[in-house]
């Protein structure tokens, strides 16, 4: 690998560190996160460490995340969720579906649920039948949701677009991504439509 050339974990790893840095109302919540493990993928390496008050490991309960989150984005916050495996998402849909992304709309836009929710989804890992589905798709008809499918070449950008919507912003990418090579990607802020969808 070249000097102008960064994995995908890299660059998400290196995304949220500069969020983190530029933002003091970032926080991350997620099983097995804190270091040294640093995360499944080891895309949050290094971010307890640097921010140990940020940085909350969680027990197994994907639902009890969602709705923790989703108290904390509503109160000003922007938190960022990861779930381990995208399959997962289904245990917190219930909020999604009925409270997170109603809530603008039920409190006549006087609130905002700025959350970001981080997770692999996808095959070819030998992970088995409840760690390999592509779920993003059963979010696409919610409205006030954004799907964000990570690209090797934006996912930079992706992610730093990600944390400024004031709604629910679900990341999905695959597994193999974060351990691919890529092309170092630029700061624009750029999403392009086949990696992006707003509902």
């Amino acid at each position: 690998m070249t000097a102008t050339q960064k994995r995908c974990v890299q660059v998400l790893n290196e995304t949220l560190h500069e969020l983190f840095a530029s933002r003091d109302d970032v926080y991350l919540f997620g099983e097995d996160i804190l270091d040294p493990y640093g995360g499944a993928f080891k895309v949050t390496h290094g971010l307890s460490d640097a921010y140990p008050d940020r940085v909350v490991t969680t027990p197994i309960s994907e639902a009890s995340l969602f709705g923790v989150a989703a108290g904390m984005a509503l109160r000003g916050q922007r938190p960022i969720l990861e779930i381990m495996f995208g399959d997962f998402i289904a245990l917190g849909f219930d909020q999604v579906v009925n409270g997170i992304s109603k809530f603008r709309e039920m409190y006549d836009d006087q609130v905002t649920v700025p959350l970001v929710v981080r997770t692999p989804m996808g095959g070819r890992r030998g992970y088995g039948p409840t760690h390999s589905q592509s779920l993003e798709k059963l979010l696409l008809g919610i409205p006030n949701i954004c799907v964000v499918a990570a690209s090797e070449c934006q996912a930079s950008s992706q992610i730093r677009i990600a944390a400024r919507p004031p709604q629910l912003v679900s990341n999905a990418r695959t597994p193999p991504c974060p351990r691919s090579t890529k092309r170092s990607s630029s700061n624009t802020p750029y999403v392009g439509r086949k990696t992006l969808r707003c509902t």
